[in-house]
């Protein structure tokens, strides 16, 4: 806990909004005038406390002070979509425009995107997100995005590349499945199925079946 004042006023206001002591956190703020650091630590207590409106004029009046900062346009769309707000996409489309490398932006951009069923500008997005965060879940989402505009064969370079290898799981049957590659991706779903018990492989391995011999798929499982 932080209940003496520190002698760094940065580091009292940030453990006081680690510790979700928000409104202390703020009052520490405000008692250093002229700090960056401490001005968006402000709007981010003010974010915790659901204080959207208030916290929208605290980046506002920051991004005239820093207007090329790619942080605080994406912290802004941050605070605009969580507000239902207009204007956070065009924020997003801004931070990534100044620092491609923005992976917040990145993420909520593709986002923006995929959530409209618009994957094919996704794609390049999360391609770029992928690539720089090396997370998991970046790459899983590209791959998923690739598959859904049919772009069967990207996606299996994607997954192979970026989550190591061709070990089946459920998105490698899917691009395997929409790349047209149908056997293997009947052997890929029975053998995953054996493994692990899913019984989304079954599905996936009936479907892939049924895809080259509709006969053995309704003799596999008849109605």
């Amino acid at each position: 806990m932080t209940d003496e004042p520190s002698d760094d006023p940065r580091k009292e206001a940030f453990a006081l909004y680690e510790e979700g002591r928000y409104q202390e956190s703020i009052r520490v703020c405000t008692r250093t005038l002229g700090d960056a650091s401490l001005a968006i630590l402000v709007a981010k207590n003010l974010v915790a406390l659901g204080e959207y409106e208030e916290a929208e004029a605290q980046v506002r009046d920051l991004l005239v002070k820093m207007p090329e900062s790619s942080y605080l346009h994406s912290f802004l769309g941050g605070v605009l979509a969580a507000r239902g707000a207009d204007g956070a996409i065009a924020e997003y489309a801004e931070a990534i425009q100044l620092d491609p490398g923005n992976e917040e932006a990145l993420r909520a951009y593709s986002a923006y995107f995929t959530g409209s069923g618009d994957h094919r500008s996704a794609i390049p997005l999360l391609s770029a997100l992928a690539r720089l965060s090396g997370k998991r879940e970046d790459a899983i989402a590209l791959v998923r995005s690739l598959i859904e505009a049919g772009e069967g064969e990207e996606a299996l370079l994607a997954y192979e590349e970026l989550l190591g290898g061709t070990g089946a799981d459920v998105d490698y049957v899917d691009a395997l499945m929409v790349a047209g590659r149908h056997r293997e991706a009947a052997a890929a779903s029975i053998n995953a199925f054996r493994e692990r018990r899913d019984p989304t492989f079954l599905r996936q391995y009936l479907a892939a079946v049924a895809a080259f011999d509709r006969k053995g798929a309704l003799k596999l499982f008849p109605h």
